[in-house]
Parts: C-alpha cells; structure tokens; sequence
C-alpha cells in the first residue's frame, strides 16, 4: 500500500473573488493561481459533533452521534511578493482600484490603491476560493474570507507574510479540477535590505534622520473580524450535503471590525528619544512603511532625474498614536520596542494609505 509524502503538497487559490458567498469558483485551471507556501500543513476541517451522553438511554454511554455543523480554517505562511501582498490586501480591505501612473513610458506599471469597504453598508467578506492537494487527497475549500494578514521585518532576507483564513465548512471532494499549475509564476519578492520606516510629530524633524540605522523590526498587521457565530443562520438551508443530517456550513461571512496594528522596534538614541513623550501625551504622529523590490521601468525624465517604477508597497498612516513602549537589551545594545494604533483621520478620509505597484493588469476581472 502505498504513502503520500507530504513533499506532494500543493495550494491553489481562486485568481479572483466569488460572485458571492455561496457561489464556489468554477473547476476550469486558468481561474486558479499556484501558491507557494514555507509549510506543507493542510487544513483544519473540523465538524461540529454532538452526542446523547447523559439522554435517557437506559445506559451511561452514548447512543447516537450527529454533525451540528462544519468549520474549516487555514493558516498560510509565505514570502512576501508584489502579488500576493495585492491579493490579500484586495480580499482583505474589500476595495480596490487600479491605474497606470505612466501608460506611454512605462505601460506595464499597474499601481493599486486600496482602501477600507464601508461596513455600514457593506459588510460582507470577499470570499475566494482554496485548494489543496497531496497524492489522493484533492479538496475544494470555498467561501474562504481572509481575517488577517500580517507582515513582518526581521532581518535583511526575503519578506515574509502570513494570513488566516476561515471558510464556509463547505468541502468538496473531489475538488473537480485538473491540469492546475504546477509551478509558480515568477514572484517579484520584498527584501529586508529595501525597507523604510517613516515617522515624526511634526515638530521634531530630527528624529526621522537616524531612524534608517537603528530599525530593528516592524510588523503591520491588518484584521477583519468576522461575525463566526452568524456564519450559519437558522433557516439558511445550507448543508455540507442534501439534508440538514448532513451538517450545516455557512451562508454568510460579516465583518464587524477592521482594526490594524502596528509594531517596531529602534535602537536608543543616546542622544534621548521622545518615544514615552509621545506615549504619555497620546501624540499625534505619522508614520509610513515602504517596501521596494526589482525595477519594472526606468523613465528618461531629462533633464531631471529618472523615474524608477518598482515593485513595491506603501502603508501611509497619517494619524497614528503610540500605546505601549517596552525597553529591551539586543545584542548589549538597548532597543525600544513600539506598538502603535492608526487612527481614523477625518481630513483625508481614510485610516490609511495603501499602495502597492507591479504588473498584474487586474485583480478584480
């Protein structure tokens, strides 16, 4: 008999969203995108089950066992590229639009903003779809809704990048696809070496000129708190197969919050740092995180400079508050660790600015 070697493990994720929650993406190959996760682990599929220990059954051991309902949920790891960094944040904040800064000269350059859907009016998750396969195993995940994404600096190598995710517990299997990539397309990947890290109060200028040398790490992360307990509303009429003995899966995935976090750490000044000021006060301040990866075009502006488009990312915030500072020694040297919390800024409109520029043409068609 034989084994399947976890080495045969293979992701898949729906090029784009589901028309709504409880249309699954077709089976065809050109609608599915090879993903490359840093692990092999699979999904957590696990049905809700109950028994009738403790009914009057005349014993004291249970009877009967029965499914309540279905729940799957997915954790994925990766190296973080202009691509997937787009993806997720697209499923993520719910809006994007897309544009090209410079069609003439540089008309691969696609810049794609992104901002927060109005929950007021529009709380459902866009959903998409997950595959995985590994010898026979071959199942189909749908409704999945990305609840966070992070992304994290810690050295100089590669980017890396992990998002939740949770489905409707709906599993189909076999997933009916066939001829999926094998291989991934060429990523254009983020280094820690061409990072940058903004911030300032607008009074002491100062501070942001020796930040570049003494970043330690930062982490952005995004959230998108969905309503769990409402996924499957009574009356729904949604089963993992034809009759509610089967199990009920989700018919809806609602956001309720999207709250964001933000984390790094500086080596001190020894010249002081105005970091416990700002907390104690409950500052004002700005703050940007840039990411830059391989150049897409180069623009003869001459006389003036050239215009470099690259792949890239900015999370721009203009109002953000400082809510804890921790000091710490690395490497004998003393490090100031920061969590901080954008707030909403009335004057733009916006909790931030998210740009991210590459070549993918859409991601919504």
């Amino acid at each position: 008999m034989g084994r399947v070697n976890d080495s045969t493990v293979g992701v898949w994720l729906s090029r784009l969203k589901q028309s709504d929650y409880n249309t699954p993406i077709a089976t065809a190959s050109n609608l599915w995108k090879k993903f490359i996760a840093t692990d092999r682990s699979l999904a957590e599929y696990a049905p809700n089950v109950s028994d009738n220990r403790g009914f009057a059954t005349t014993t004291l051991e249970p009877t009967e066992q029965y499914i309540n309902f279905h729940t799957v949920r997915k954790s994925l790891s990766f190296q973080l590229s202009s691509y997937w960094l787009a993806y997720f944040l697209h499923k993520l904040r719910g809006t994007i639009s897309t544009s090209q800064p410079d069609s003439v000269d540089a008309p691969t350059v696609r810049r794609h903003l992104f901002a927060r859907q109005d929950l007021a009016s529009d709380p459902d998750a866009r959903v998409f779809g997950y595959i995985e396969k590994a010898g026979g195993h071959d199942i189909h995940y749908p409704s999945m809704a990305c609840t966070r994404l992070n992304i994290s600096v810690d050295n100089e190598q590669r980017l890396t990048s992990s998002v939740d995710l949770v489905g409707s517990g709906k599993r189909i299997d076999p997933s009916g696809t066939s001829g999926l990539a094998t291989e991934s397309d060429s990523l254009d990947v983020f280094f820690g070496s061409a990072v940058a890290l903004t911030i300032g109060d607008g009074v002491n200028p100062d501070i942001q000129a020796g930040i570049a040398g003494r970043l330690v790490s930062k982490s952005i992360s995004f959230s998108a708190n969905i309503a769990e307990d409402d996924m499957r509303p009574i009356g729904a009429g949604r089963y993992q197969g034809n009759d509610p003995a089967s199990g009920a899966v989700g018919s809806q995935a609602l956001i309720t919050d999207m709250p964001t976090e933000l984390a790094f750490a500086l080596r001190l000044d020894s010249a002081g740092d105005p970091f416990y000021t700002w907390l104690q006060q409950q500052t004002d301040l700005s703050a940007a995180f840039e990411f830059f990866g391989t150049t897409i075009a180069v623009v003869d502006e001459d006389p003036d400079p050239d215009t470099v488009y690259k792949h890239s990312a900015l999370f721009q915030f203009d109002r953000v508050r400082i809510r804890q500072v921790q000091l710490q020694s690395r490497n004998n040297l003393l490090v100031a660790n920061i969590t901080a919390t954008p707030l909403w800024d009335f004057t733009n409109n916006r909790d931030a600015l998210i740009r991210v520029d590459n070549t993918t043409t859409s991601f919504t068609s």
